[in-house]
């Protein structure tokens, strides 16, 4: 079981409940957390189960948890359940109020925050923030900061998460960060038969696949658009002649060229989806946080030649720790498969 520590609004630690704790971390959005409680409990109390109070969960092989209790709240059998949501959750209490500027990633995520905690402390601090990137403009009129940063930050292709933290005198706060890219590459292997556990669709083999791309780009007249025919000789062996249109907004044919080439990469072979759950089995947990890169082998899914068997090196875009079961959930991005 789970120690589940309670602060309130401050930041200030009210209690300590020990309970399962289902809970899952995301990039770029956040996270969610369940735990259910006897009704007899001496922690069943509404001062300490408050909606808006913050929570702190650390496991020893896990990324440490945390965030603030909100709805739902359920009630039965004698039992209660309690939501919570990862900190980044607390951008949905405020709004970004007015402006509008020219504004790298990191200008538009350190002004959000700032603006945000003139309206009330919600233990959101600037952290680790990647200052690179384009700056482009961005017009803000009283949205939810939440969705206002999620929209930009997606546009920009840059990657952010809030990680719980306690100050010398223990208060809980959260450092906000924003990365290039997150995560590490390790070398440690997800392997079936040792670390992994099998589900019912470990991997499912998907997307439209494409060997000839013809990208075409901006232009006033069909003769002033850039045009670049990308072509994959081993996909068209392997699966025919697939035609694929791309339409590119860029006026230059270098532009053209590799953004047709960089779907073509993604296009020439099927997607690779896995559904992986990962056991606690050497340093398999340690090895997990959001944006890590690990090998993964599979002996008894898909093809590896005309064998059985796939090698393939996957991204973590989130992970679910179900702690009744013991494993640890993992999200992917689909179509990340270095293998290719």
């Amino acid at each position: 079981m789970s120690k589940i520590q309670i602060f309130d609004r401050g930041g200030f630690k009210l209690t300590e409940i020990v309970a399962d704790a289902d809970r899952s971390w995301l990039i770029n959005e956040y996270g969610h957390c369940e735990f259910t409680l006897p009704v007899i409990d001496a922690n069943c109390r509404k001062r300490f189960l408050q909606f808006g109070n913050l929570i702190l969960i650390e496991h020893p092989k896990l990324p440490k948890w945390g965030g603030v209790i909100d709805v739902p709240r359920k009630w039965g059998n004698n039992l209660v359940t309690i939501t919570a949501y990862t900190a980044e959750y607390l951008f949905k209490f405020r709004d970004t109020t007015y402006g509008g500027a020219q504004r790298t990633p990191g200008e538009i995520y350190r002004n959000t925050i700032r603006k945000i905690n003139v309206s009330g402390d919600i233990r959101v601090k600037e952290g680790t923030i990647w200052d690179g990137g384009k700056a482009n403009g961005t017009e803000v009129k009283r949205d939810n900061a939440y969705d206002f940063i999620k929209n930009e930050l997606d546009k920009a292709e840059v990657e952010w998460c809030l990680i719980p933290q306690l100050d010398a005198g223990g208060r809980l706060y959260f450092d906000a960060n924003l990365y290039e890219k997150l995560g590490d590459p390790k070398a440690y292997e997800l392997k079936e038969g040792v670390n992994i556990e099998l589900n019912e669709d470990t991997l499912t083999e998907d997307g439209v696949i494409a060997n000839h791309i013809f990208g075409i780009g901006t232009g006033a007249t069909w003769n002033e658009r850039p045009k670049y025919d990308a072509v994959d000789l081993t996909s068209e062996n392997d699966y025919g002649w697939r035609d694929e249109k791309l339409k590119v907004e860029h006026n230059t044919v270098g532009k053209v060229e590799e953004e047709s080439n960089k779907e073509l990469n993604k296009r020439k072979n099927p997607e690779k989806n896995f559904d992986l759950s990962v056991l606690d089995y050497g340093l398999a947990w340690l090895n997990l946080a959001l944006g890590n890169e690990l090998p993964v082998h599979l002996s008894v899914c898909g093809f590896n030649g005309d064998k059985l068997g796939t090698d393939a090196k996957i991204r973590i875009k989130g992970m679910a720790y179900l702690e009744n079961k013991g494993v640890v959930r993992l999200i992917l991005d689909d179509k990340y498969d270095d293998t290719k």
